[in-house]
């Protein structure tokens, strides 16, 4: 499976190449690959989220614990990568906006969501939405406000979607089953 992230301005595309490893830059305009970013040390790119000029990549092959996410800017030559300390099993879900990143564990069951504040020294673990606590197994999509300030989530199971405030990490509505 793979991903595209746009650029606010809409001229640059960038999508997840998972079997080579790489994730393309692309010219709108054109349709061109202007450029491939490597990312051998981070295999299976499968999910984007680009936040300005920083792009969180999720990546892993899965089952084997070595899942994870990385960012980098875009606007540099010579990307440098940041990882973040988490160890997955598969390659994690990611949403930026505002101050926020998100990131969601998939393949297992209970799913966790992990929020992050994005500070000028990277991103900071502001704290986890326990999938175990909640209940909620199977995690298919997150998504995150434009101010970072909700995440939704859409769970396999319960069947539902919830809106979450990014900052206590308190479910704020559910819509769907049972709500």
């Amino acid at each position: 499976m793979g991903d595209l992230a746009l650029t606010a301005d809409g001229t640059r595309l960038y999508a997840t190449l998972r079997g080579s490893n790489q994730v393309a830059e692309i010219d709108t305009g054109s349709l061109t690959v202007i450029r491939r970013i490597p990312l051998n040390a981070y295999p299976c790119p499968s999910h984007l989220a680009l936040l300005g000029t920083r792009l969180y990549v999720g990546y892993g092959c899965g089952g084997d614990w070595k899942a994870g996410v990385v960012g980098f800017d875009v606007s540099a030559a010579e990307p440098e990568f940041a990882t973040l300390s988490l160890e997955l099993d598969a390659a994690p879900l990611v949403a930026a906006a505002g101050q926020k990143l998100v990131v969601g564990e998939t393949v297992i069951s209970p799913s966790d969501i992990f929020v992050y504040d994005l500070t000028d020294t990277g991103p900071t673990m502001r704290g986890i939405i326990n999938g175990n606590t909640h209940r909620l197994s199977n995690l298919q999509d997150i998504s995150i406000t434009a101010d970072g300030s909700t995440v939704f989530s859409a769970f396999g199971a319960p069947y539902r979607f919830d809106a979450w405030d990014t900052t206590g990490l308190t479910l704020v509505r559910s819509y769907g089953e049972g709500s």
